[in-house]
């Protein structure tokens, strides 16, 4: 098999309860070691995490090399500091929750050479819990490899994705987006003509401790900053996912359950405001008991502080963001309309 020298780059920040997982399936990977250069970018992390990064690599000298890079980020500039710091002319963005079976690296590889793509992506992902840290240590899923089942796709993450240097002379992440800038770097590169595949055959488990598969930085983060660019981050969710027709597009929003709820701010805002004219009482209750589902919900998966947070983001965040997706979605076909 054809092998080149290549990057693997990894974004992250307080992740020392499940880097060492990700470090192990790297190591577990077919691809050969010496022709592997892997970049972390670390969010000045708190938690040891830099700490265990360095043991794994004191005892892996069969790589080409590596760097850490450690300073103040978000994700979108994290992975375009990975991207000035690669070397060869492939960068495989591999995330810090995620482990893949060993040929995934190799098949990525081979699938964007065959296919003469530019971006290639791991698509058969899923979600897998642990209870603690011990239990996830000690446990080791097993991968459900599949032959190649690969196929043109403009819906690419960066959760486990191959990406061509000749993609960043064009595409660089937008540092603006601290949400939805795999979504939006996607929209841009398909933009710029180049052409993305999935590869729904390489087995990927998303590692997570607890019930809670999604991520908080929704809540996390400052409530200016989740305000903050709705439109861009819409419009790659609407225009990222799938090149056609439109109701395929709908749907895979939908099935996004955060994203699936903001429309619902819609229909459940206009009965509130049609129950105040036609002073209708079932009009009236429609959004109140919609908003109070969406607190029970939330507080019991995380706590009362989270869940009131995770409300207020909701509302706040998701009605603008609803108008905007619909904007686009009835705005299609797409134009290379520039940012």
């Amino acid at each position: 098999m054809d092998t080149e020298l290549l990057t693997v780059g990894i974004v992250v920040w307080n992740r020392a309860w499940v880097i060492p997982k990700m470090l192990e399936s790297l190591s577990s990977q077919t691809y050969p070691h010496n022709k592997i250069y892997v970049v972390v970018v670390d969010n000045l992390s708190t938690d040891g995490t830099i700490d265990r990064v360095r043991q794994f690599f004191q005892g892996k000298p069969d790589f080409y090399g590596h760097k850490i890079i450690s300073e103040k980020c978000n994700i979108p500039e994290g992975r375009n500091l990975a991207a000035k710091n690669m070397v060869g002319d492939y960068l495989l963005f591999w995330d810090s929750d995620v482990i893949m079976e060993p040929t995934a690296l190799q098949r990525l590889f081979n699938n964007l050479k065959e296919n003469n793509a530019d971006i290639a992506m791991a698509g058969n992902s899923r979600d897998i819990f642990f209870n603690s840290e011990k239990e996830l240590s000690e446990n080791a899923p097993i991968f459900d490899t599949k032959p190649d089942i690969v196929k043109i796709s403009s819906g690419i993450g960066m959760g486990q994705t191959l990406i061509a240097r000749r993609v960043f002379n064009s595409v660089m992440f937008d540092n603006e987006l601290n949400i939805s800038e795999d979504d939006d770097f996607a929209l841009r590169a398909k933009e710029n003509g180049f052409k993305a595949i999935v590869n729904n055959g390489i087995s990927v488990f998303d590692l997570n401790i607890g019930k809670i598969g999604e991520s908080d930085i929704h809540i996390d983060m400052p409530l200016q900053d989740a305000m903050s660019n709705m439109r861009k981050k819409a419009k790659a969710r609407a225009f990222g996912c799938s090149p056609n027709p439109r109701l395929k597009n709908v749907l895979f929003i939908v099935r996004h359950k955060r994203y699936a709820y903001y429309l619902g701010y819609i229909p459940t805002l206009l009965a509130l405001i049609l129950g105040v004219l036609l002073q209708n009482v079932v009009l009236l209750v429609i959004f109140p008991l919609y908003l109070s589902y969406y607190a029970a919900v939330q507080i019991k998966r995380r706590g009362l502080h989270k869940g009131l947070i995770a409300v207020e983001r909701s509302f706040l965040v998701g009605t603008p963001t609803a108008l905007w997706l619909l904007y686009y979605l009835i705005k299609r076909p797409l134009t290379k309309e520039s940012y």
